[in-house]
């Protein structure tokens, strides 16, 4: 089983996230999460549970994190970013409809002036 360190840095780096911002998601110092990564501080529970909730899973699921114990986990968690992604692109696609219909618009008012 992986040390609780190396599994908070990896959900963190696969996330893309520093950890300036992921201790600010958190409410809580720069120095202080990067001890807790380090292992050099000991994390009470109540916090491992924030942790854990700020990436979607409970704290048995975050701890089995590259366990290879069967939580669904992982699953959940590639879910919700499957999820989020699509959101995302589905966001992206209408901004670009926009965007051509605001070309079209200006497209027509330079072939057919008004008359003012």
């Amino acid at each position: 089983m992986k040390k609780l360190q190396e599994i908070l840095r990896l959900m963190r780096v696969e996330k893309k996230l520093s950890q300036e911002n992921l201790a600010t998601d958190l409410g809580i110092s720069i120095t202080g999460y990067a001890k807790i990564e380090r292992g050099e501080t000991d994390i009470n529970y109540s916090r491992l549970e924030q942790i854990a909730s700020y990436y979607g899973l409970n704290v048995v699921q975050l701890l089995s994190v590259g366990s290879g114990i069967k939580t669904n986990a992982t699953e959940e968690f590639k879910d919700k970013e499957i999820a989020h992604l699509k959101e995302i692109i589905k966001l992206l696609e209408q901004k670009l409809e926009l965007i051509n219909e605001i070309k079209a618009i200006k497209t027509r008012k330079k072939i057919n002036p008004s008359k003012r």
